[in-house]
């Protein structure tokens, strides 16, 4: 008897779920119909466009590395050697990456030069931060948003110092921005 009443109760609540869906869920059925766009250019009804180049940094991107090896400092290239700013540009780094290792105990500093707006020389340190200590080096990292400008002409440098007169270990430097029009 269970099992009866309990087979009529499913069979009940469907019925009424199905009235319900009945009452609420009808109504008439809308077609979707895409309608054919065309578009013509001509002299007389030009098409308006824009040129990508003037508003979009990224298609004047620029990368620019530096390693330190054996000398305390290096200016920024790119694959074409140090990089000079183009006339009528100016170039906006945007982010600064980069490492350093030393023997183990030793302390490194790593310090960018470069032109600003009206020829002034701006320094700045980075904000290196020890990672470990593999097979009697310490090695440190960096990566931080930036906003700074070198003016047309210019160039960047970074410096690399452990804190003595003989250079112990090693430091790479990425710069990443994109260039301007100065107007």
């Amino acid at each position: 008897m269970k099992s009866l009443k309990k087979y009529v109760l499913v069979a009940l609540g469907f019925a009424l779920a199905g009235m319900f869906g009945a009452a609420f869920g009808s109504g008439p059925a809308h077609a979707l119909v895409a309608a054919l766009v065309q578009i013509v250019n001509t002299a007389a009804n030009p098409v308006l466009t824009q040129h990508v180049a003037a508003e979009n940094p990224a298609t004047q991107a620029v990368w620019l590395s530096c390693l330190v090896r054996t000398t305390p400092a290096c200016n920024l290239s790119d694959s074409n050697g140090t990089y000079f700013v183009p006339a009528g540009k100016r170039l906006v780094i945007d982010s600064l990456s980069g490492s350093f290792t030393v023997t183990a105990g030793v302390k490194g500093l790593v310090s960018y030069g470069f032109a600003g707006p009206g020829g002034t020389t701006y320094y700045f340190n980075a904000p290196a931060m020890y990672q470990l200590t593999d097979g009697g080096s310490d090695f440190y990292s960096w990566g931080m948003s930036a906003r700074f400008y070198v003016d047309s002409g210019g160039s960047m440098n970074m410096s690399f110092s452990t804190g003595g007169t003989t250079l112990q270990g090693t430091a790479v430097s990425y710069a990443y921005g994109h260039l301007e029009d100065i107007q």
